[in-house]
């Protein structure tokens, strides 16, 4: 998907010129410094978590402050590639938002068939890092090798929502291994079973590891 990306920028480009373009994501995170000899219409790179590196980028730039210096950003200038020191990854996923779902139109997004059993059915993540070397996947280059898990009690509260504000009927839990942590998700589905949900469920996982 990184070349319909680089498209994507060159056509925002194209209809204005002082637009600021930033990619983030897989490719970028493992490749920045191909990723801006492949795109010559990005301004900057969000490498890595991008939350918090996100959010001060785009501070320094309302406020036409200068960001030469943000961790975890990658950008050119006098065309020389620069890719500043990396933002060391959220510890607690908790002081994160809530996801702000009324922002979005849900109903215009399908999951992908393997995702779901039924509909509404949305895509939900409880964790971040996998210790794996899967050839497949590149989890761990964005995410770290270790894992962080929001607590139960927080995607417990988020689940809810989806369930009473948007009428969920199916989670796909999209973790890259959603059963690393025994215990963990014991206790999620015990209190899901609890909250009496009802709902349908899919997740990715390799084994249990005790």
């Amino acid at each position: 998907s990184a070349f319909y990306s680089f498209a994507t920028a060159k056509f925002c480009k194209e209809i204005r010129t002082d637009l600021i373009v930033v990619l983030g994501g897989v490719h970028v995170t493992a490749l920045p410094e191909r990723t801006l000899k492949e795109c010559s219409f990005v301004d900057y790179l969000v490498i890595g978590e991008g939350e918090i590196t996100f959010y001060e980028l785009i501070s320094r730039l309302v406020e036409k402050k200068d960001t030469s210096d943000i961790p975890g950003i990658g950008y050119q200038i006098d065309g020389q590639i620069k890719i500043n020191s990396p933002r060391p990854y959220i510890q607690n996923l908790d002081e994160l938002p809530i996801t702000c779902y009324e922002d979005i139109d849900l109903s215009k997004y399908t999951p992908h068939p393997t995702q779901y059993r039924v509909l509404p059915n949305f895509p939900f993540i409880t964790q971040r890092g996998c210790p794996y070397q899967c050839a497949f996947c590149e989890a761990a280059v964005v995410h770290g090798k270790k894992i962080r898990h929001y607590s139960v009690d927080r995607v417990m509260m988020e689940i809810e929502i989806l369930v009473k504000k948007f009428g969920a009927r199916g989670i796909y839990f999209q973790d890259s291994t959603f059963t690393i942590n025994r215990n963990y998700t014991c206790e999620l589905m015990e209190k899901m079973i609890k909250a009496n949900f009802n709902l349908r469920y899919r997740c990715p996982c390799r084994k249990w590891n005790d």
